[in-house]
């Protein structure tokens, strides 16, 4: 293929998403990983590892521990631990991504080779050809389960079976896979030569990511092929309108009202200081610990499920405003005051735009998040 203009698509596209979506959206890590497998599978790692490091960096901070974008990015960063002599690093990233990706979709899931393969893969690296030969096992397994046996993807599979077995000197297991492979091959061949049976409009089987190399492996795979999956539609998003200078500036002009929230819990304590019989200081300051309560619990949920913007709820609310209630009633302003100043210290310590505060008030530019669609 055209590697240079595949190069150029894929910087061209990041550059379109860092300007439509902004440098903090969660969409732009799937550019990022795109173009970073780009260049690992290109041998250029030290290109490859910063955009991959951020894209999983920026996933961390969007998703829930557990999403399947998340191992996705875990097994791209793995992946390349292991082509840099890195193997002892990128086993536990591998581990955690076949855990995530077991969770999701369950351990019988096309889903399941990749990551048995990636773990079979770096703990040859590592020296431990029992554990290989156990990940390696299993993604053949599957493979033949879920695929079937004429599959391209088990096809390469053998072939890089007979190769594992006779590097750990084990020839009769090279032997077997050697004749399975040939097995597979001529079925995989009766089929290409018998007309498809297939109606209009019934899609062929669809593959992703195609597999990687065993270490010591000098001979080209017989097949680039993928595991199975279920084919999305492609759906046509429209242009988005230009973005002026002012929006893209957006993000760096400073958080205002980050600075208004922080300066709130001040101002009311200096004021109760000053005017103590002034009762409207204190309710006004209870009414405030209320909502900021309710931001705080709000903001923390949200983390933990891994939401990217603010939903809310009106159960969510009443409940929040229990602690907040139980706070003034039995400690009174002081603890009202503590609560803004931790969180607007938290708020202002963490970085947050002036468009994320845009969005946590309220004022979300689209509904609507926009995710690439791969393959």
């Amino acid at each position: 293929g055209d590697h240079s203009q595949a190069e150029s698509l894929f910087e061209r596209a990041l550059a379109l998403a860092e300007k439509t979506l902004g440098p903090r959206h969660p969409v732009l890590a799937e550019y990022q990983q795109n173009l970073g497998n780009f260049y690992s599978r290109r041998k250029r790692f030290s290109e490859a590892e910063p955009l991959l490091k951020r894209a999983h960096h920026m996933k961390a901070q969007s998703y829930f521990p557990d999403h399947y974008l998340i191992a996705d990015s875990l097994s791209a960063l793995g992946n390349l631990f292991s082509s840099t002599n890195r193997a002892a690093e990128a086993q536990p990233l591998l581990e955690r991504a076949l855990r995530i990706n077991e969770k999701v979709f369950g351990s019988e899931h096309p889903k399941m080779i990749d990551p048995h393969f990636d773990l079979a893969r770096c703990a040859f690296v590592l020296g431990n050809h029992d554990q290989s030969e156990t990940h390696l096992t299993r993604a053949l397994a599957l493979a033949e389960k879920v695929l079937g046996p004429e599959h391209p993807t088990l096809l390469s599979l053998l072939s890089t079976a007979v190769r594992f077995y006779k590097q750990t000197q084990k020839p009769d297991k090279a032997v077997e896979m050697e004749a399975r492979h040939k097995a597979a091959k001529e079925r995989a061949t009766e089929r290409a030569q018998t007309p498809s049976q297939l109606g209009p409009f019934e899609p062929e089987r669809v593959t992703t990511t195609s597999r990687p190399r065993v270490p010591g492996d000098t001979e080209a795979h017989e097949h680039e092929s993928q595991p199975e999956r279920i084919p999305r539609p492609r759906i046509r998003v429209p242009e988005p309108a230009p973005v002026s200078k002012s929006q893209t500036d957006e993000d760096e002009r400073p958080n205002f009202f980050g600075f208004t929230i922080f300066l709130t819990p001040i101002v009311l304590v200096i004021c109760h200081l000053l005017w103590p019989e002034i009762a409207v200081l204190k309710y006004a300051t209870a009414i405030v610990a209320f909502f900021f309560v309710f931001l705080c619990l709000t903001e923390f949920r949200g983390r933990l499920q891994g939401e990217t913007e603010f939903i809310l709820h009106y159960g969510w609310m009443t409940l929040t405003l229990i602690p907040g209630v139980t706070l003034f009633w039995f400690y009174g302003w002081i603890a009202a005051a503590w609560v803004l100043g931790g969180y607007a210290a938290v708020c202002t310590l963490s970085g947050l735009s002036h468009r994320s505060w845009k969005r946590r008030a309220g004022f979300s530019e689209s509904a609507v998040v926009i995710r690439p669609i791969s393959g």
